[in-house]
């Protein structure tokens, strides 16, 4: 079971229904728990007494959210599912990538792309622009070196060892700035790191005077599809890990959303 005190905030905003985040909370638990839970591991988990804990499903379950199964362990219902697929065939690819870029440019107040690996090269997809002084905004279709930009790297950190090694012998690391990286070793090194921070910076490597920031989008295998991007100017460079905490805030919630369909 998780085991997760995710008892509703106290410092929330007043605006907000606690019922409605409990409700939400014990939705997500069931998710992540596909034997189901027991009314009381619930609550527990849930950081809500058992009393509420069970009116809360009894009402959840009224609507078809949740059901009781084998040994009165609560699992997701028929709703769920109906709710899923009423949710992918009305709103297209399209709408939900703009969506997430949307969210991206508004929290990090930079520009936003998506790319993806395309006939060989990380291909931008689609993009939210944020304009700024002094940095050329970069349009869907855009193709560049992988190994110099962020989207780039945190692709080429998804591949396996075949595919990376692949890569690597048909690609010349040429320098593009006096800090791209051109050499095997250091590329593999970058990307090792990128795998356990779960975020890419380009540092002036793809252009001088601009930074980005980028993380993977999963599907549902754990399998990188995509890159969420930020480009910005070199004189943010010093919130670059609070910009990160967002890019891979919006990635984690993209590879719910699209990571099995880009």
């Amino acid at each position: 079971m998780t085991k997760n005190s995710r008892g509703p905030n106290s410092s929330r905003s007043g605006t907000q229904i606690l019922s409605v985040i409990r409700a939400a909370t014990l939705l997500e638990l069931l998710a992540e728990n596909a034997d189901g839970l027991t009314s009381k591991e619930l609550s527990a988990a849930a950081g809500m007494n058992v009393s509420t804990c069970h009116h809360h499903l009894t009402t959840l379950a009224s609507v078809g959210m949740v059901r009781m199964g084998a040994q009165h362990r609560y699992l997701l219902g028929p709703k769920i599912g109906e709710l899923y697929r009423k949710y992918t065939s009305g709103t297209s690819v399209v709408q939900r990538i703009r969506h997430v870029l949307e969210d991206l440019a508004a929290r990090s107040g930079e520009t936003a792309y998506l790319t993806a690996w395309r006939d060989g090269q990380p291909v931008l997809i689609d993009a939210v622009e944020v304009p700024k002084p002094g940095l050329k905004p970069l349009r869907p279709g855009y193709t560049g070196p992988a190994y110099s930009r962020a989207s780039g790297k945190v692709l080429l950190a998804g591949f396996s060892e075949e595919e990376l090694s692949a890569y690597l012998q048909r690609t010349t690391l040429v320098p593009l700035t006096p800090y791209t990286i051109t050499n095997e070793d250091e590329l593999r090194a970058e990307l090792n790191k990128i795998r356990v921070q779960g975020y890419a910076v380009d540092r002036e490597e793809h252009e001088l005077g601009r930074y980005c920031i980028a993380a993977p989008v999963q599907n549902r295998t754990g399998r990188t599809t995509a890159a969420v991007t930020i480009s910005f100017s070199k004189d943010r460079a010093g919130d670059t890990e609070q910009l990160a905490d967002i890019v891979r805030d919006v990635a984690r919630t993209a590879s719910f959303d699209i990571g099995d369909f880009i």
